[in-house]
């Protein structure tokens, strides 16, 4: 659970809260996980319907990369917090 509770080390909060926190963020990881298959196969459904000799698979993995996306630029702007220089030892 590091990287959950790095994440959730920027709040003021610690002990409890900290842990709930991380929780939280485990939580919806794993929610997220659980989910992604049933969207992955509905748009591949919706996207498919015409002809079914033929498989459009372009749509169905573009909301797969969607996620890593999102996360990749919300990293970006954690990576600029001030708390986030200083966890990295001053380090940019």
């Amino acid at each position: 659970m590091g990287f959950p509770d790095r994440i959730c080390s920027y709040g003021d909060n610690h002990g409890l809260a900290d842990r709930i926190g991380a929780r939280r963020v485990v939580l919806a990881g794993f929610g997220i996980t659980i989910i992604s298959p049933q969207i992955f196969g509905a748009v591949l459904d919706t996207t498919n319907k015409g002809n079914p000799a033929l498989t459009v698979w372009g749509p169905a993995f573009a909301v797969l990369a969607a996620g890593p996306i999102i996360g990749l630029i919300l990293l970006a702007v954690l990576r600029r917090h001030p708390k986030a220089i200083l966890m990295a030892g001053g380090r940019k």
